[in-house]
């Protein structure tokens, strides 16, 4: 009993002293730079990121800790601060054992969070510059004592960008991937798999602290739980992780990995670790780990996992552009495929495996379609190849699988017809095709480029059926239709649009004139090459099927004369912008005039110079050389002697002056122009007025007249079109040029800016004589010269000084009369005119002038009436109530013989209020003067006595009886 007691007091001490050994906590710390970066752990000028470090045992080891243990706290380098830190504070960590030694870009590469261990959610605290942020793990993290992966979730919306790291290089190996985007969160458990934002891979791995706490021998019998593999389906030749979903806790543990093809029968690979790597090949796997405790003979076996292979159709590398810009593919024709997008779409990678995949013939000839563009328009010059995964492999390694290759696109849409045909003996059935536009250098079919774009798509290899009787012949091709005679060619003839199978033959033939045909010698084959080809001939194949020979359509392969340039002739001197005709008279084949300003040797195309002769207007003064190429397609080019011109401007003097038409003139020029002695130049009034420049002074001008037409408006505009400049332009009225040196010219019209900007110049000269020059002068604002421009003179039509709202009889009492111009602006004038109104009785009676005069420019234009003021001699009297006669106390004088409304001639009612009472009028017994006769109810007092009986008679019959008998 002592004797226990002993040894369990000696196990208490022995395991206290393990205690305390468990407790043991070492800080670790990879890597010393001193450089900041503001991308690692987080990417603070984003607002979200994702971020996955790996760092080595072998580093950890270096640090000063080696073997498993528990990860407590981490710490990353502080070293540039930014405000607010709200925007980067909100972070998930996860930690993870792993056997990988290097990482990968791409979102689907990212080791998921199933095999990793969240230990940190929450917000951080940013520590004041120059120190370690410290993070402490929630959840402390059991490290095995191989590689880590470290991931760093930033979750906090918006960014601030300054926020700076220290970080280490260890180039060339990659030990950093990252996802990021302002609107798109990565999802950590989402991954491996795509992503909308952006993504990153680097060598630029942050510094990074370590607390890791010692362990223990880990006891009893271990649970490593569900093995855990990095992907479900794998490519045959990649790698698949493996881990264990349980981390069994304590040292002195070791792990045996196995793979299976039946999860019957095991076989070992790889080393004692938690983590393991395994290649897959064909087939696929099971795997499980074996875990033991070195002091427990009872192991723990994790439970199996499947990996399977995935078909080679997904397997293919990737290959992409990384700028959607410019050049693109357009659109893929090959046999029943047919695939396009839009010319404006901008485009890097397409996947286009989902489209129907067309059936492709062993040993049959294919024609394909490639279509280039470009998503901004603009074209650059591009390779392109296509790739056909013949031998299923899920590569495009093979040299014989680059089916079809062009290089340079010369313009969009300018790839030619590919033609190919896919050798018999490999396997039958649905593989990969990818097509591949890439701008400035060859194509490989991996890997990422600049400026392009890659598609890829399946199609269907299948044995060659037999032929059809009768066949279909389609239309023979050549590489070369046109030729120089003084030369041989080697011709590559095939077929399109022909049809296929075993059992077809084919035949080649020539001919002189597509009518008679002979057998080409041993020409037996569906594309066949024909050397040293001197004449022309027209070449066909008959297709054969069973009983049956088709011709196809020929094609006409062209020996022609080479060109001749001849010898050209031309003028020693001229103007700029005036024709200068050169002439060869012998010319054959294409035409193009070309031409240099010595001493440049750059010879420039002749804009629209293809013709024999040519005018040829030269924008540039100086020594000009000028030659003629001829060409033919297929022939070496010949050029023409060269003829020396001397280009002078013609009006770069006043007395030289180019004469210009109502309408466009042009163009000219006032390159190289100068300034004479005493030459005329507007005043500075003003850079939007008619009179005179923003700045005086000239430096470039040129001159020009202007001959009013007889009959003409005299009323004109002068600009420029085409052309538009920062100019100025001026009109002088001269009786001979030499006045525009003599200061003896007047200013017409002149002005700077019209309009906004490029400050073109527009002049209106009114009141111009017909039959009269006049001087224009052109120059540019300040020092500026244009050698293209061209002069419109707009004619604005005659000027109409008309008005109206007068006649020609006016009375002189009418009054006011207003005057009504057809054109406003201008000025009245003549006795009794006051503004636009004519005051006859001011102007009194007779004959007089009223003039209209135009304002403005047109102030020279003016119109005039002659109207009469008539003295009213006719009387008119009110006639209120209208019963025609009038009242003589109210009456008017007019001019007119009628009487106006409310008037009349007569005046002899004597109550104008009712129109019952006027001359006319019967009268009645109402005591009232009905007929204005002076009396009052006549013929109505019957007995005489003065009173009536509606005057008060009571008794009409009896004189005795009235108002006031007695």
């Amino acid at each position: 009993m002592k004797s226990m007691s002993r040894w369990l007091v000696s196990f208490m001490i022995l395991l206290g002293l393990a205690s305390g050994n468990l407790q043991a906590q070492t800080t670790v710390q990879i890597g010393a730079g001193t450089t900041t970066t503001t991308s690692f752990p987080i990417r603070s000028c984003y607002g979200y990121s994702y971020t996955q470090m790996l760092y080595s045992s072998a580093e950890i080891v270096a640090g000063g800790y080696s073997g498993s243990g528990t990860i407590s706290k981490i710490r990353f380098y502080y070293a540039t601060s930014f405000s607010p830190t709200t925007t980067s504070d909100n972070w998930t960590v996860y930690l993870g054992n792993t056997a990988l030694t290097a990482l990968t870009a791409g979102a689907a590469n990212y080791t998921p969070t199933s095999a990793m261990t969240q230990c940190f959610s929450g917000i951080v605290t940013f520590p004041a510059v120059g120190n370690w942020m410290e993070i402490t793990l929630s959840t402390p993290f059991n490290y095995s004592g191989g590689n880590l992966i470290v991931a760093i979730d930033e979750n906090a919306a918006s960014y601030t960008c300054s926020a700076g790291w220290r970080y280490t290089t260890t180039s060339p190996t990659t030990t950093v991937r990252q996802l990021y985007n302002d609107s798109y969160n990565p999802d950590p458990a989402a991954l491996p798999g795509s992503y909308l934002g952006s993504s990153t891979s680097s060598a630029l791995r942050p510094n990074i602290q370590l607390d890791i706490i010692s362990a223990s021998p880990c006891a009893g019998q271990p649970t490593p739980g569900n093995t855990v593999a990095s992907t479900a389906n794998a490519c045959s030749g990649t790698s698949v992780g493996l881990s264990l979903q349980n981390v069994t806790s304590g040292s002195d543990v070791s792990y045996v990995w196995e793979h299976s093809d039946d999860d019957l029968n095991w076989t070992p690979f790889g080393t004692n670790s938690s983590t393991a790597s395994f290649t897959m090949g064909a087939t696929p796997k099971y795997f499980h780990c074996i875990v033991s405790c070195l002091y427990d003979p009872n192991p723990g076996t994790s439970n199996s996992v499947l990996v399977g292979v995935n078909s080679f159709l997904n397997c293919y590398c990737a290959s992409n552009a990384t700028n959607s810009a410019d050049t693109k593919i357009d659109s893929v024709e090959l046999g029943t495929l047919y695939v396009g997008t839009a010319a404006t779409a901008c485009e890097t990678y397409t996947n286009n495996t989902a489209v129907p995949a067309p059936v492709i013939y062993f040993n049959t000839p294919q024609s394909m379609r490639v279509r280039n563009g470009s998503c901004s328009g603009s074209h650059y010059g591009a390779y392109v190849a296509v790739f056909i995964d013949i031998n299923q492999s899920g590569t495009y390694e093979d040299p014989a699988e680059r089916v079809a290759s062009y290089n340079t696109t010369t313009a969009l849409n300018s790839v030619p017809l590919f033609n190919f045909t896919i050798p018999t003996g490999g396997p039958s059935g649905l593989t990969g095709m990818r097509v591949i536009i890439k701008e400035s250098s060859a194509i490989t079919a991996c890997g990422t480029y600049s400026y392009g774009e890659t598609e890829d798509y399946l199609v269907d290899l299948q044995p060659e059926p037999v032929c059809i009787d009768p066949p279909t012949a389609g239309s023979a091709q050549s590489n070369i239709t046109q030729f120089c005679n003084t030369t041989t060619v080697n011709l590559n003839l095939s077929l399109t649009g022909t049809s296929g199978g075993t059992g077809q033959t084919y035949q080649w033939q020539y001919s002189f004139d597509d009518v008679d045909y002979y057998d080409i010698v041993g020409a037996t084959t569906a594309a066949w090459t024909e050397n040293g080809v001197a004449i022309s001939y027209y070449y066909r194949c008959n297709v054969t099927c069973g009983a049956s020979t088709v011709p196809s359509s020929s094609v006409f392969v062209e020996a022609v004369p080479p060109p001749a340039a001849g010898t050209i002739s031309g003028p020693a001197s001229a103007y700029a912008s005036q024709a200068a005709s050169y002439s060869s008279g012998t010319s054959t084949g294409t035409l193009q005039w070309i031409a240099r300003l010595q001493p440049s040797t750059t010879w420039l195309i002749v804009p629209g110079g293809t013709n024999d002769p040519q005018n040829i207007y030269f924008g540039s003064l100086g020594t000009w050389e000028v030659r003629l190429v001829a060409s033919v397609a297929g022939c070496t080019n010949d050029s023409s002697n060269i003829v020396t011109t001397v280009v002078t401007l013609q009006n770069d003097n006043v007395c030289s002056a180019v004469p210009l038409n109502i309408g466009v003139n042009g163009p000219y020029s006032n390159v190289g122009a100068t300034v004479e002695v005493g030459e005329s130049q507007p005043l500075a009034t003003g850079c939007n007025t008619n009179d005179g420049w923003c700045v005086a002074g000239i430096s470039h001008s040129v001159w020009f007249t202007f001959t009013v037409p007889m009959g003409g408006s005299g009323r004109y505009g002068i600009g420029f079109q085409p052309g538009n400049w920062d100019s100025q332009i001026a009109i002088y009225s001269a009786s001979a040029c030499g006045d525009l040196l003599t200061g003896a010219a007047v200013l017409v019209a002149a002005n700077d800016d019209s309009s906004g900007s490029p400050y073109n110049s527009y002049a209106r000269a009114h009141c111009l004589t017909p039959g009269q020059t006049y001087y224009i002068q052109v120059d540019g604002y300040g020092t500026t010269t244009n050698s293209g421009f061209g002069l419109r003179i707009d004619d604005f039509g005659p000027a109409d000084a008309s008005f109206g709202g007068i006649g020609a009889t006016v009375c002189e009492n009418a009054g006011l009369v207003t005057l009504t111009p057809a054109v406003a602006g201008g000025t009245f004038s003549g006795t009794g005119v006051s503004g636009n109104s004519f005051d006859p009785a001011l102007a009194a009676a007779g004959f007089h002038t009223i003039t209209y005069t135009l304002g403005g420019l047109d102030i020279c234009y003016s119109s005039n009436q002659t109207v009469e003021v008539v003295t009213p001699t006719y009387t008119y009297y009110a006639d209120v109530d209208g019963d025609t006669y009038g009242n003589a106390g109210s009456s008017i004088l007019s001019c007119e013989a009628a009487a106006p409304v409310g008037y009349s001639a007569d005046a002899t009612d004597c109550d104008d209020t009712n129109p019952s009472i006027n001359p006319a009028a019967t009268e009645i017994c109402n005591s009232i003067d009905d007929d204005c006769d002076g009396l009052t109810d006549e013929g109505f007092d019957v007995d005489n006595d003065g009173y009536t009986s509606c005057g008060g008679d009571c008794n009409d019959n009896d004189n005795t009886v009235y108002p006031g008998a007695t």
